[in-house]
């Protein structure tokens, strides 16, 4: 009886058997890579406690028009917290203190030409930039009239108003708002 010689032998099994197993090691490490690896790059996306706040942005209103701006300063030298649009509009609130503001309070706001006597007063301005005549109405000191100033932890101003009385010397109109410095 002869039949069809076969090429089989203990060395080829061996080498199959090898192979076949070292084929699946290499996968089980795959695998065993890749479960590895997803949840450290989840967690390398987690946004941290550091990450920057989302900017705030400053909003007012005058002559009717609403304005904002998200990069509302304090202005040293003139002891101002000073908010402007991309198209020139501004609005200006400037503190009686000397230096920069320190508490939260309430201001009285004052006709602008008038000579502050204490630390709990202020006045505005308001207008554009820009323009052959630019129009810049300051503050009337009209009874009543008043900002709310918020000092926050960080030293950070917050001045919020609502119609307050402004004029340009013919005119009187109303500006409210909240300006928050960056």
């Amino acid at each position: 009886m002869s039949g069809p010689k076969s090429n089989f032998t203990p060395l080829l099994l061996y080498k199959y058997l090898n192979h076949r197993n070292q084929t699946t090691w290499n996968m089980k490490k795959m695998f065993l890579f890749f479960v590895l690896s997803v949840p450290f790059t989840f967690l390398s996306c987690k946004k941290s406690s550091d990450s920057p706040p989302a900017t705030t942005t400053s909003q007012w209103t005058f002559n009717g028009g609403t304005y904002t701006d998200k990069i509302t300063s304090y202005v040293e030298s003139t002891n101002e917290l000073f908010a402007n649009d991309n198209n020139g509009n501004f609005v200006r609130v400037f503190f009686s203190s000397i230096g920069k503001p320190s508490k939260s309070g309430t201001l009285t706001v004052l006709d602008y030409a008038t000579t502050f006597t204490n630390a709990t007063q202020c006045s505005l301005q308001v207008g554009n930039l820009y323009g052959t005549n630019p129009i810049q109405p300051l503050s009337t000191g009209k009874a009543g009239d008043v900002v709310i100033l918020t000092v926050s932890s960080s030293g950070k101003l917050t001045a919020s108003f609502s119609a307050i009385t402004v004029t340009d010397g013919t005119t009187e109109k109303t500006v409210s708002g909240k300006i928050i410095e960056q």
